[in-house]
């Protein structure tokens, strides 16, 4: 599906990003009742000191380590932030919006990967939940993607979200007649102290789906610094066990430079907002 598509660039340039925060960055999903604790702390040995002045949470663009080439860069202008693509994954920008509670409102972006893809997402939020609307379209395809998604959160300030679900429909754009949306994806989240530690993403309807490892697409794992900042994540089979050669990505931190290594793709290095 072209939704998958969008998620998987979205964790490409997002990855050295906080995973529980305000204003700076896209934030879906959320979990049933029974999926609001977790068990262990989740944190990696101590780091030579991090300068916490920098705004981890800001970055302003990165760079690949190897080559120099910009990858990506980011602007603030209030409650806007635009993130610009140029690297490997196609050439584009995507603009969020936020309201005055720091929650998103809206995004809408393209990228070009030898062909334009487009997406565009509204959101509202109401009682712990929050609902958006959207679509995705390739220039020049004869159908589109008709996006629901539902994302439920653990407390009233929107930020624990532990359960997401997305509903899809291929229409076509001649069509008047609306389809009926399936459940393309849900995806679960764990958190230990306000830090995501668990995600797990299933292929199809989690709430109401008995056997999950026929559904199952992926777990990632993330571990923290004593500074609290991310330090790992690890990409787990439905075994428990690391997905390939591109499973483990472990982030460091020296002045306001974040550097992230991959196993498999190598590193990026992502200059922070002093």
């Amino acid at each position: 599906m072209k939704k998958t598509m969008f998620i998987i660039l979205t964790a490409v340039v997002c990855g050295c990003q906080s995973n529980n925060q305000g204003n700076n960055t896209t934030q879906t999903v959320q979990p049933s009742e029974n999926q609001a604790t977790t068990t262990e702390t989740t944190q990696t040995q101590s780091e030579p000191a991090i300068d916490m002045s920098v705004d981890w949470e800001k970055p302003l663009y990165t760079l690949d380590s190897e080559t120099g080439d910009t990858l990506q860069k980011w602007v603030y202008d209030g409650n806007t932030v635009i993130e610009y693509s140029m690297g490997d994954y196609g050439e584009g920008s995507t603009t969020y919006k936020y309201d005055n509670k720091h929650r998103l409102v809206s995004e809408n972006g393209y990228i070009n990967m030898g062909n334009t893809h487009r997406s565009s997402m509204e959101y509202i939020y109401q009682d712990k939940k929050r609902n958006g609307t959207g679509s995705q379209s390739t220039d020049g395809d004869p159908t589109y993607t008709d996006i629901d998604e539902i994302v439920w959160y653990a407390d009233d300030n929107f930020q624990i979200d532990t359960l997401v679900q997305t509903l899809t429909a291929e229409m076509e754009w001649e069509e008047d007649v609306e389809k009926d949306k399936e459940v393309e994806s849900s995806t679960v989240k764990k958190y230990k102290d306000g830090k995501l530690i668990d995600e797990t993403t299933y292929g199809g309807d989690y709430q109401n789906t008995k056997d999950l490892a026929s559904i199952f697409r992926s777990r990632t794992i993330y571990k923290y610094n004593s500074a609290g900042l991310l330090a790992e994540e690890t990409m787990l089979d439905k075994d428990g066990n690391p997905l390939g050669e591109y499973a483990t990505t472990t982030y460091t931190y020296s002045d306001n430079k974040c550097e992230s290594t991959n196993t498999g793709t190598g590193s990026i290095t992502y200059y922070k907002k002093k």
